[in-house]
């Protein structure tokens, strides 16, 4: 036993002194930066800092401050307002301003500026330039560098990137090769992306989002051109992977670089697994003229639901995209349709309901992240609990607890409005909320002038359950199909849409003069009809010369009648003209008008006084004829024929010249009076006559 103890005993000697000369792990250590302290900007401490570090940095100005981040997990952190850096033209590595080469580090109120550096170098330079695994950042403004936030890392499957709150504008190159291959913020290759509560604006030519992750969240945000950015694609995910696009407010402005596509999934080949593309709940708005909603590459797998699409869209995707499942989305070219807070200003929060706006499809979830919106963005670069599930877009609105209900989601007035006439309907509102509530009718939308609201009664309370009655005349200033909405505002919230067919007073007609010898005048007779529903007036008709209107007149012809109109045809010169009259029409009646006048201009005879002595040609011979005649000419200078039937329609004839002039066969002509040009290259027309065939 003693042995036993005496061995035990050294051996935990040994352990001891193995312990103690163990080397102890260095504890995290807070750094305090500003410009009263002792390390007056943060590059002073970025080769001090040890992984897990915390830099805690004052607010204020750090200008030309510029530095590179080696540590993993750490902490740089602004904790009251912003620590703001103008580059000023210094630049990290020829990087940017922060070049972050630690794994997971956390940056936090941050204003970066200024990043620039030259086209030979990259024109690359970014606010921060992210070389590690995995970053966060939160709460940062950066602002007019050549890119926002630019990761570097080629293929990096393990790192998660989280970009919370934050501001980016104005981020991109103009001019130069590196034009729009820079953007507000510009992910690589990575494990996820999350991007949430931020507020995009005012790319340089570039995108808004560009991320090649694996799986992207982007929720939340805000996402605007605005109306003098200049970029291109509002999100691009170049790549595909699970991408969940939820809760977002998206502009394209009308200065875009990009009018093809608002949203690029998989545009550059799709390498990334599980490529499938969740677009919902979002609010788009295209202020760019004639502008595509998506570019969906093949092979791509789509659900885009429950969105709001206003504006100036011309596709919803492109031709070879995969068919995509579309649910309950809410589309109309007229943006006040959607009855937004502030469109001009981008805010897209809701005043009224409107139809569809209550008709969200429930999605349930896809590896475990919900379809269905829990928040909603607000401004700044915050967000808030969602009111309601079951409405599409963005935003919700919470109408009180009064609403109103119409008779019919669609008001049909009836099917007749001739100008001077005025049609009436009359919708029934109900409040079928628990409480009192007083109202206001107004209208809005593309027609809302042919509209009028007659009667209300805005000044009393409806009581729960009680109805009261709108009046509303429609009165036609165009023909067809016209719709407007009423929008009933105050405590209760609906919208009615109003349809009405206005009257039609279609004209159509043609006439041709018969073929005109030069400065002589001709007058034929152009019989228009009325084939609409309204009577159709209108003053003297306007035409060009040598076209003009001589019965004197102005016009009135009821529906199913028509009138006969008396115009000159004066030519000065050959050739033949085709010209559209213009009616000027009296006060409320501009309906379609479709009347054309033709006429053709020949000279007589044989054109010797016209053209010269020089080449002159004399009547064919024989004329009439059946099979061949022969036009003499008076030098053999090469020419060309061209033959018109009386209506001024050139004809394809056969013909050849040889000594004695030009020989014309009939080959399959009708029988006819034709005129002919003969055209010398060199000369132009150089004479003109008549022939005629006969059977």
């Amino acid at each position: 036993m003693r042995t036993t103890y005496i061995l035990f005993n050294k051996l935990m000697k040994h352990l001891l002194l193995c312990v103690l000369l163990m080397p102890l792990p260095a504890s995290a250590k807070t750094w305090l930066v500003g410009p009263t302290r002792q390390y007056k900007a943060p590059s002073a401490v970025a080769s001090l800092v040890s992984n897990g570090d915390t830099v805690l940095v004052d607010s204020g100005q750090y200008p030309g401050d510029v530095s590179v981040w080696n540590a993993s997990n750490l902490v740089l952190r602004c904790p009251d307002g912003m620590a703001r850096f103008d580059a000023n033209g210094n630049i990290a590595q020829q990087k940017g301003i922060f070049v972050i080469y630690g794994d997971n580090d956390y940056m936090e109120g941050f204003e970066l500026y200024g990043a620039q550096i030259s086209e030979a170098n990259g024109d690359n330079g970014a606010g921060i330039r992210m070389q590690g695994h995995g970053f966060t950042a939160r709460r940062c403004y950066i602002h007019d560098n050549q890119d926002g936030i630019l990761t570097g890392i080629g293929s990096d499957t393990t790192g998660n990137i989280l970009i919370e709150a934050c501001e980016f504008y104005h981020n991109g190159v103009e001019s130069g090769q590196a034009a729009g291959d820079e953007h507000n913020i510009y992910i690589g290759h990575c494990s996820s992306l999350t991007v949430r509560f931020c507020y995009f604006h005012g790319s340089v030519q570039g995108h808004e989002l560009k991320t090649r992750a694996n799986r992207n969240y982007i929720m939340y945000n805000k996402i605007v051109d605005g109306l003098t950015g200049d970029g291109s694609f509002s999100i691009d995910i170049p790549n595909g992977g699970l991408s969940y696009v939820i809760g977002n407010a998206i502009q394209k402005g009308p200065l875009n670089v990009n009018h093809t596509v608002t949203i690029d999934y998989g545009g550059e080949g799709i390498i990334n697994g599980d490529s499938e593309f969740y677009f919902a709940n979002n609010t788009v708005v295209i202020d760019r003229a004639g502008t595509t909603l998506f570019h969906l590459q093949p092979g791509a797998q789509a659900l885009i639901a429950n969105n709001i699409f206003a504006g100036s869209i011309i596709g919803f995707a492109n031709a070879n995209a995969p068919t995509p499942d579309t649910l309950a989305n809410v589309e109309s070219t007229d943006t006040s349709f959607f009855r937004f807070v502030d469109g001009m200003n981008y805010n897209y929060h809701l005043t009224q309901l409107f139809p569809g706006l209550m008709g969200a499809t429930t999605l349930g979830s896809v590896s475990g992240i919900s379809l269905t919106p829990t928040r909603e963005y607000v401004d700044p670069e915050d967000s808030v609990s969602r009111q309601f599930l079951e409405e599409v877009g963005a935003f919700t609105k919470d109408f009180g607890s009064s609403v109103s209900e119409s008779v019919a989601i669609a008001v049909d007035f009836p099917p007749l409005s001739c100008p001077g006439e005025v049609d009436t309907a009359s919708i029934i509102i109900k409040n079928t909320g628990n409480v009192p509530s007083a109202y206001e009718a107004s209208l809005f939308g593309p027609n809302a002038a042919d509209f009028k609201v007659v009667t209300q009664n805005p000044s009393s309370a409806i009581l729960p359950n009680a109805n009261d009655t709108v009046r509303v005349v429609f009165s036609v200033s165009e023909d067809g199909l016209v719709t407007g909405y009423l929008s009933i505002m105050g405590g209760m919230g609906d919208t009615v849409l109003l349809k009405a067919l206005g009257g039609t007073a279609t004209l159509q007609g043609s006439g041709s003069a018969s073929p005109t010898a030069l400065d002589s005048s001709t007058t034929f007779p152009v019989t228009i009809c009325n084939s609409g529903t309204c009577a159709w007036t209108s003053g003297v008709p306007v035409v060009t010369s040598p076209f003009s209107y001589v019965s004197g007149d102005s016009i009135s012809i009821q529906p199913g009648e028509c009138d006969t109109l008396i115009f000159a045809f004066n030519p000065t010169k050959s050739g033949t003209w085709s010209e559209m009259v213009t009616f000027p029409h009296s006060a409320g009646s501009a309906f379609p008008v479709n009347i054309k006048l033709n006429g053709t201009a020949i000279s007589a005879g044989v054109a010797r006084g016209e053209y010269g002595d020089a080449h002159v040609a004399n009547q064919n011979y024989p004329n009439p004829f059946r099979t061949e005649s022969v036009i003499p000419l008076t030098d053999g200078n090469s020419c060309m024929l061209e033959l018109f039937n009386v209506c001024g329609t050139q004809e394809k004839v056969s013909y050849w010249q040889n000594k004695n002039g030009i020989v014309i066969e009939r080959g399959t002509l009708p029988a006819g009076i034709y005129f002919y040009r003969i055209v010398q290259p060199s000369r132009g027309t150089i004479a003109e006559g008549s022939l005629v065939i006969r059977n």
